[in-house]
């Protein structure tokens, strides 16, 4: 979601060309797959029809948003709105949970745990929709895009600085490298892995 939500006419610009293009061919690609289905009989045609007719309602209006020349246009400014809403609230909110629910240095203590590649999948794209790096300074990228004040926290920027030292994280991101899987079957792992998996998915970010 924060990699197409621009706040302004500036980020919007910066997007459509790539978006618009993208959705573009995905239009396209619906469209010939609903050809195909016209062909055939099968019972479970009807239903397949249904969802592909939905998803080309749906994929329009995307292309409508991206490929809109107009600035002044509604759905520009509902458009920003509520990227605002995602970049100035639902992130930053969602990075103070995860400050607390951090045991550390990792995740659940010392020790790696799926949730830590989860996370880092996750916030690795934050960064990267931020306009940053992986590298060391990868999260000042979220503050400077955030603005305001906002700052990353300490439990956060640690884990990020353990993560960058292992030897897979920036190639593969949520892949266990080999030879590195942990075992987190005690109850409080189960529950703590739980709440970071929880707290970054309902984020919708």
């Amino acid at each position: 979601m924060l990699a197409r939500a621009p706040r302004d006419e500036d980020e919007f610009r910066m997007l459509a060309p790539q978006l618009g293009t993208v959705h573009i061919y995905r239009q396209g690609a619906l469209a010939s797959t609903l050809r195909e289905l016209v062909h055939l009989k099968e019972p479970w045609v009807e239903g397949m029809r249904a969802w592909v007719q939905n998803k080309l309602a749906v994929n329009q209006r995307l292309v409508d948003q991206w490929t809109e020349p107009d600035p002044a246009a509604k759905s520009r400014s509902e458009l920003f709105k509520r990227s605002r809403i995602l970049w100035g609230s639902k992130l930053p909110d969602t990075l103070g949970k995860l400050e607390e629910l951090i045991a550390g240095p990792f995740c659940v203590g010392e020790e790696l745990c799926p949730a830590d590649y989860t996370l880092g999948s996750w916030l690795e794209r934050v960064v990267h929709a931020s306009g940053g790096k992986v590298a060391a300074d990868g999260l000042r990228a979220i503050e400077h895009k955030v603005g305001g004040g906002f700052r990353v926290g300490g439990k956060i920027w640690r884990w990020w600085e353990e993560m960058l030292g292992r030897p897979g994280f920036a190639r593969t991101f949520g892949v266990l490298p080999p030879g590195d899987g942990i075992e987190a079957g005690f109850d409080v792992f189960e529950r703590r892995i739980q709440q970071l998996t929880d707290c970054v998915t309902s984020s919708n970010i």
